[in-house]
C-alpha cells in the first residue's frame, strides 16, 4: 500500500483518511484502535498535550470549555475559539488572546492526527462542501498548510467537492454498475449537498449542484435536545443549554437509536437533577424534522430543474453522509424523485474514498506502480462551478441620467472547471485609480445587495482618462480556488488579488502557535 496517494474527508462530525493499496483500490487507514472514521473534536489540555476524536469528546464532561466541535461550520467565518470563554467570538471585536484558535488551526489538528495514520504523509487531497464559499475554501487550504500537507500539482493543496468524490467512488466501485444520470444526496454532520452527473464507465462529468452550507446532521440533533429540554423542563423546571455538547451527544445518539427503533427512552443528567425517563419517538423526531425535510426535498428538486432534467432521467440516487441513515431521509428521496436510493455502500467512507482516487489520477506517474497508472489511466473527472462570480460595475441610467451600480457576473454557476473569463469595462471618467471587487452569489443577480463581497481592494493607476479600457479576468480552477486580475490597458498597471488566504508568513505564525501543543 502507498502512502504517497491520499484522500482526506474533512468532516463536521467525523473525519476520515483513505490511501490508494497496491492494484489501485481506495482502502481507509484506521487509527491505533482500529476506527475507520474519526470524531471530528479538539481537546486542549492544561498541560498543553492535545487529543482528537473519541479521546476528545471524552474530556468534555470534566473540561468542556476546552473541547471544540462542529469546527467546519466555522471555516468560512471571522472567528475564534476562546478556551477560556469556552464559545467562539468574532474575530474582529476582540483582542488577540493566548488561549484561542482559528478554524483553519483548529482543523489542522485534526489533520495532523489523521497524517500519523500513515507513514511519512506529506501530500493529500482534501474534500470540502459542494456549496463551500470560496474563503471556507481558502481556510480548509490554510488548514493544510498547517499540518505540513502540499498538493500533487503545485504547493497549493487540492480540493474536490464531496459528493463529487463520492460519486468518483461509486463509479469506480468493483462489481458496482453506475451509468447514466446519477444524483447523489449528500447530508453531512453540518452541510447538506445535492449533486447530478453524467457517469459513463469510470468518466464522471458533474452536470449541477444545489445544497445548504448550514444544513446538516447536528441540526437535526438540535431538534431533538430542544425536544429533550422540554421533556426536562416539564419535570424539573430547568432548561438544557441547546449548546452544551455533552447533551448534543446524548441527542446523536438518540438519532441514530431512532434510525432503527421506533423509539427510544433515556435518563437525562440535568441542572435539576436526573430525570424520569423522557421518550421520544420515530414519529415524533419526524414531525420535529418536517422543515429540514422540507427545505432538503426542495434542493433536491431544484437541483434536478437546474440540471434542465426529469426526475425519470435520473438512473440512480447515491447516498453520502452517516445522516441519510436516518429513515425520514430515505423517505424524503422517495417522495422527491419516485425511486429508492441505492444501498450497501459505506456512506461515511465513499467521499474519502473517493478523494484518494481523484489524488491518484493528478498525482506524478512517479509515484504509481504500474497496477495503479492502470486504473488511474481509466478514470476521468469533470466538476463545475457551484456559484456565480463576478464584479461591482457601474452603468448610466438613460432615464435617471445617473449612474448606478450593479453586479457584473463574469463566471456563470454551473461553468466546467478549470475556466478563466474575460470581461472588457472602461473607465467613467478621467480618475488615477479604480476599486476591484469580487463578488460570490448563489444566484445570477445583478442586484449588488444581494451578493457576497469576498474582496474589494483598489487600483492606483496614474492619469487614468475616460472611457479607457479595463480588462477583468476570473479564473477559477479545479479546487474551486479564485484568482483575479484587474488590468488597466492604456498604462498596462496589473493588480492580482488573492481572495482571503493567508500569506506565508501569516501561516507560518499560526502554525508555530501550534506547535505549543502536542498531539496524543
Amino acid at each position: 500500500m502507498s502512502n504517497k496517494i491520499v484522500g482526506i474527508d474533512l468532516g463536521t462530525t467525523f473525519s476520515a483518511i483513505a490511501v490508494l493499496d497496491s492494484i489501485g483500490n481506495p482502502e481507509i487507514l484506521p487509527d491505533l484502535k482500529n476506527n475507520r472514521i474519526t470524531a471530528s473534536a479538539v481537546y486542549f489540555s492544561s498541560s498543553n498535550e492535545t487529543k482528537v476524536g473519541s479521546e476528545a469528546l471524552s474530556a468534555i464532561k470534566a473540561e468542556p470549555n476546552r473541547v471544540v466541535t462542529e469546527i467546519k461550520r466555522h471555516m468560512r467565518d471571522e472567528v475564534v475559539y476562546s478556551l477560556g470563554k469556552g464559545e467562539w467570538i468574532d474575530k474582529k471585536f476582540s483582542e488577540k488572546l493566548e488561549d484561542e484558535f482559528t478554524p483553519a488551526q483548529l482543523s489542522s489538528i485534526i489533520l495532523k492526527k489523521l497524517k500519523d495514520f500513515g507513514e511519512k504523509i506529506d501530500k493529500a487531497v482534501i474534500t470540502v462542501p459542494a456549496m463551500f464559499a470560496n474563503d471556507a475554501r481558502q481556510a480548509t487550504i490554510d488548514a493544510a498548510k498547517m499540518a505540513e500537507l502540499s498538493g500533487y500539482e503545485s504547493d497549493t493543496i487540492e480540493l474536490i467537492n464531496e459528493p463529487t468524490a463520492a460519486i468518483f467512488h461509486y463509479a469506480n466501485l468493483p462489481g458496482v454498475s453506475i451509468s447514466g444520470k446519477v444524483m447523489v444526496v449528500d447530508l453531512g454532520g453540518g452541510t447538506f449537498d445535492v449533486t447530478i452527473a453524467e457517469v459513463n464507465g469510470k468518466k464522471v462529468d458533474v452536470i449541477h449542484s444545489e445544497g445548504n452550507p448550514n444544513l446538516g446532521g447536528k441540526d437535526f440533533d438540535r431538534l431533538i435536545l430542544k425536544f429533550m429540554s422540554e421533556e426536562y423542563k416539564n419535570q424539573l423546571g430547568a432548561e438544557l443549554s441547546i449548546d452544551d455538547v455533552e447533551y448534543l451527544l446524548q441527542a446523536e445518539e438518540l438519532k441514530k437509536i431512532l434510525s432503527t427503533r421506533e423509539s427510544h427512552a433515556i435518563v437525562i443528567d440535568g441542572p435539576n437533577g436526573p430525570s424520569k425517563k423522557i421518550e421520544i419517538t420515530r414519529n415524533q423526531f419526524d414531525d420535529l424534522s418536517s422543515s429540514l425535510i422540507e427545505a432538503m426535498k426542495l434542493k433536491m428538486d431544484s437541483c434536478v430543474k437546474k440540471a434542465k432534467l426529469q426526475k425519470n432521467d435520473i438512473s440512480q440516487i447515491l447516498l453520502v453522509g452517516g445522516s441519510t441513515r436516518m429513515p425520514c431521509v430515505i423517505s424524503a428521496i422517495k417522495e422527491v424523485m419516485d425511486k429508492e436510493p441505492t444501498k450497501g455502500v459505506n456512506v461515511d467512507e465513499a467521499v474519502a474514498s473517493g478523494a484518494a482516487l481523484y489524488a491518484g489520477t493528478i498525482a506524478d506517474k512517479s509515484d504509481l506502480n504500474e497496477a495503479q497508472k492502470d486504473a488511474m489511466s481509466k478514470i476521468d473527472l469533470s466538476d463545475v462551478a457551484n456559484h456565480y462570480f463576478g464584479t461591482i460595475a457601474q452603468t448610466f441610467d438613460q432615464e435617471r441620467q445617473t449612474y448606478f451600480q450593479y453586479n457584473s457576473i463574469i463566471i456563470e454557476k454551473g461553468s466546467k472547471l478549470p475556466v478563466a473569463k474575460t470581461n472588457q469595462y472602461s473607465l467613467i471618467g478621467d480618475q488615477d485609480g479604480f476599486p476591484a471587487t469580487v463578488t460570490q452569489s448563489d444566484g445570477p443577480t445583478e442586484n449588488k445587495e444581494f451578493v457576497h463581497i469576498i474582496a474589494q481592494e483598489q487600483v492606483e493607476i496614474k492619469n487614468g482618462k475616460k472611457d479607457d479600457e479595463v480588462q477583468i479576468t476570473f479564473s477559477y480552477d479545479k479546487s474551486q480556488i479564485m484568482h483575479c486580475t484587474f488590468e488597466h490597458i492604456a498604462s498596462g498597471k496589473k493588480h492580482e488579488i488573492q481572495i482571503k488566504s493567508k500569506t506565508s508568513e501569516e501561516v507560518d505564525a499560526a502554525q508555530k502557535e501550534m506547535k505549543n501543543f502536542t498531539i496524543d
